[in-house]
């Protein structure tokens, strides 16, 4: 705030006002936003509080409060805001004595600050500005109301008569405003809040609210109450079933009986000029009605029974299942082994059969010995091969390798070591002689 003493012509100010009074819209219809820099042109009024500014931004020279001119730059505004934001207005519709109109969900610029809690807004087609409380500004729109209701709109309460923490009786038919929406609890999140005269605000469904005015001589027959309650309470029951699919049979069960409800008080009210003889025949269908009731429960009884067993039934299915496919793995299995074990005792006996002819053959000649009678040295390969083939019977036209591959095919014999050791062991087990020397 600037001092009236200290102020002098041409001194840098900003405006730091909060739209008071309505005088700072000028002629060609600018406001002066709050922290508009200025300078001062003229003192002629101070003695009242007044200073002319000359600010950039509007053309005309402005008469500002002194209290409403700083040599620093404007605080912040609250609630974080700045001027120019585009806000949207919560609280309920307002008409002013000038004409001016807010309602609710209408978006405004912010122009200035209203006290420590409230701004100075701009509304299309206002000429002056309104001041707003923070908690009646979103820059959000505001979530549309159940049931299309309006904040302010007032509605009728049309359901049985309610007694409060207070002591307090809200009577059928009683005029109330709505300020909001009420807490997620009510209604399934779909309640309104309601501001009645010397009661305050209370939570409803919107199923017992209206916006005509109820007839009046519903405000005193019982029946009638009784039996809109009664469709209420139905209504409110089919929009919690959704949720509670499990307990799904007992609720259809339970509207079924409030719509009876419903329908045997209208009912009534009905055959009430009717004498004794239509009551009697109301209490024979109620008495008929009793009895399809409980067939009904019966049944459903039954199909909750048949539903267990069926159930039962498919999980033993799905365990004898199970138990095949167990079995057939843990017999894959024993084949699998046993299949190993065959292919280790084969490979054992061969490697004994092996062992026991080395053990038995005869030990090497001497050098002197090497060649044989006659002066003739031992067969070649290419000979004990030949004489394979022809003990045999294979192809004379084979390779080596080809013909060895055959005979120990013959002979039942594993392809050990190499060439010439396979043909030495198809000779010793083919041409070995009873005197245990090579034929």
């Amino acid at each position: 705030m600037v001092d009236p003493v200290e102020l002098i012509v041409g001194d840098k100010v900003y405006f730091t006002g909060s739209g008071y009074p309505r005088w700072q819209r000028d002629t060609d219809g600018d406001f002066l936003a709050y922290g508009t820099y200025g300078e001062v042109t003229s003192l002629e009024d101070i003695e009242d509080g007044l200073a002319e500014v000359y600010f950039p931004s509007i053309e005309d020279h402005i008469d500002c409060c002194v209290d409403e001119l700083s040599f620093e730059p404007a605080p912040p505004l609250p609630g974080g805001f700045a001027v120019g934001d585009l806000l949207h207005f919560t609280g309920r519709d307002q008409t002013f004595e000038n004409g001016d109109m807010v309602e609710h969900g209408e978006a405004g610029e912010v122009m200035g600050t209203f006290g420590d809690k409230g701004l100075a807004m701009l509304f299309p087609e206002n000429d002056l500005l309104t001041d707003c409380r923070l908690t009646e500004l979103s820059r959000d729109p505001p979530v549309p109301l159940p049931g299309g209701f309006r904040v302010g709109e007032l509605l009728y309460f049309v359901g049985s008569d309610l007694c409060l923490d207070n002591n307090a009786v809200l009577k059928y038919g009683t005029r109330g405003e709505v300020v909001g929406r009420a807490l997620p609890s009510v209604a399934n999140g779909n309640g309104l809040k309601l501001k009645f005269p010397g009661l305050g605000g209370i939570a409803f469904n919107p199923l017992v609210l209206s916006r005509d005015e109820p007839p009046d001589d519903a405000l005193s027959d019982d029946k009638y109450r009784r039996a809109r309650r009664a469709l209420a309470a139905r209504k409110e029951q089919q929009e919690c079933a959704a949720p509670q699919a499990a307990a799904a049979e007992d609720l259809e069960f339970e509207v079924e009986w409030r719509q009876r409800l419903a329908d045997e008080l209208i009912a009534e009210e009905a055959k009430a000029s009717l004498g004794p003889q239509g009551r009697r025949t109301g209490k024979k269908k109620k008495k008929k009605r009793g009895l399809r009731q409980r067939g009904n429960c019966g049944a459903a009884q039954q199909e909750e029974v048949d539903a267990r067993a069926a159930a039962a039934a498919d999980a033993l299915a799905e365990r004898e299942v199970r138990g095949e496919r167990q079995q057939a793995a843990r017999a894959e299995e024993r084949k699998r082994v046993a299949q190993s074990q065959q292919s280790i005792a084969q490979r054992a006996l061969e490697h004994a059969i092996s062992e026991a002819r080395a053990e038995s053959r005869p030990p090497p000649p001497a050098n002197g010995a090497a060649n044989g009678a006659g002066g003739q040295g031992r067969a070649t390969l290419q000979q004990k091969v030949a004489r394979i083939r022809t003990h045999l019977g294979l192809d004379a036209d084979c390779s080596l390798a080809a013909a060895v591959t055959a005979a120990n095919a013959r002979a039942g014999l594993a392809a050990e070591g190499g060439l010439v050791a396979q043909v030495e062991r198809l000779t010793e087990l083919l041409f070995w002689d009873e005197a245990g020397g090579a034929a």
